[in-house]
């Protein structure tokens, strides 16, 4: 054994200086592959701009400027430019397909709808939400006009329109934004009555979009000012009688309509425990944003028993439902920040415990990058205690839980 050890000892200090050679090669190798990359990546980059716009003259050249195989070649111009990055150029190369394929095939054809959801990433890449609003407007119109007002091919676009809004809303950007709640509001009542028209009162596809409307209604009843749907000029000051008034509206709205999940779970023979504990949960979820924790507490325990009733499911529905604190309301993905809306650079973990109550306590900073002032900290500190949180249950009574992370993103 000594004496394989020592050979191969001596094998390797004969061959080192090879190896070591080879390695330097190598590297020149990679040095000088990386440098050839390198100059060939903008040339590559541009070649198929470069034949585009060829191709977009010889065309022009041929058959004048609204020649309608233009279309094409104007639409493959624009995402060349698109992922280069040159969102702006893309926009004005994408307008002009668009233009183009209205005059050649109508104000609402189809065939315009890959062009307008490419316009929407470019419009949303360079901050140009009205812009992106109104392409938005313009599929929906296309929709419409094509399938009418009560076919269910509307509601994959009214579904996108309404996430759309509600993430315009949430993220404070494009218009006025009482507005994009009662947009993205009607709409979830269209695709509502679309399903209901075509499918019945119990299609369990009711279910998910009342999830979604129900958090509207929290939205709406948080909200300052007091929405008014009218046309005037200026609006009239917020008063406290109103924006009670409305706050009731608004909770009373999403528990009906959280209600009617309950039902529409119980009454759906493809649901299972885990969704009927799920929709009573998200019942008691609602009282508690609104601090009705009687109320809320009384609606967990039916969901605790009703997942302990589900036999097989219910540790699932335990450590679903019920085994960590979740924040409150919880958005779906779709609800998402808009794509190019946010660039956060900047984080902040924190560590606090959430109380059998549903309450956030002793908040603490545990790191931050870069170093967070006190003002970011003091913000996220008031953030993190007026959230109202489900709490973690164990045996049918909400317990406290330590050492709960959160981790904070934000642009400083």
């Amino acid at each position: 054994m000594w004496m394989v050890g020592s050979m191969l000892a001596c094998l390797l200090a004969i061959t080192a200086p090879a190896v070591a050679s080879d390695a330097a090669g190598t590297a020149q190798e990679r040095e000088e592959k990386q440098e050839l990359q390198q100059e060939q990546e903008p040339r590559e980059k541009a070649a198929p701009i470069q034949r585009y716009l060829e191709s977009v003259s010889e065309l022009e050249a041929e058959g004048g400027a609204w020649a309608p195989a233009l279309q094409q070649e104007l639409f493959g111009l624009g995402l060349a430019y698109q992922r280069d990055g040159r969102h702006a150029e893309a926009v004005t190369t994408l307008s002009r397909a668009e233009h183009l394929t209205r005059i050649n095939e109508g104000l609402y054809s189809s065939s315009d709808l890959p062009i307008l959801e490419r316009l929407i990433e470019s419009h949303a890449a360079l901050g140009d939400w009205e812009k992106v609003q109104n392409r938005y407007r313009q599929v929906f119109l296309i929709h419409q006009r094509n399938y009418g007002e009560n076919d269910e091919r509307l509601l994959p676009v009214l579904y996108r329109l309404s996430a759309w809004h509600m993430r315009a809303y949430l993220d404070a950007i494009g218009g006025e934004p009482a507005q994009h709640l009662l947009t993205a509001r009607n709409f979830y009542d269209s695709a509502i009555t679309i399903i209901e028209t075509n499918s019945g009162i119990q299609d369990r596809r009711i279910a998910d979009t009342l999830r979604r409307r129900a958090l509207i209604d929290y939205y709406v009843a948080s909200s300052m000012p007091v929405i008014h749907e009218s046309f005037g000029f200026g609006a009239e000051p917020a008063d406290e009688a109103a924006i009670q008034a409305r706050i009731a509206n608004s909770f009373a709205a999403g528990r009906d309509a959280l209600r009617r999940v309950v039902d529409l779970r119980d009454a759906d023979v493809q649901s299972n425990e885990l969704e009927r504990s799920e929709a009573l949960a998200e019942l008691a979820d609602w009282h508690q944003l609104f601090a009705r924790r009687q109320s809320a507490l009384r609606l967990y325990q039916q969901a605790w028993a009703q997942g302990e009733r589900s036999g097989s499911e219910a540790a699932q529905v335990r450590d679903t439902v019920f085994g960590r604190p979740l924040p409150l309301p919880q958005l779906p993905a779709d609800f998402d920040s808009v794509p190019g809306s946010r660039a956060d650079t900047a984080w902040i973990k924190i560590r606090f415990v959430v109380n059998e109550n549903g309450r956030a306590t002793d908040v603490q900073v545990v790191e931050s990058s870069p170093p967070a002032t006190d003002r970011n900290i003091s913000r996220l500190r008031k953030r993190v205690l007026s959230t109202a949180f489900r709490p973690r249950f164990e045996s049918g009574q909400p317990v406290a839980t330590a050492n709960v992370d959160y981790l904070y993103s934000y642009t400083p």
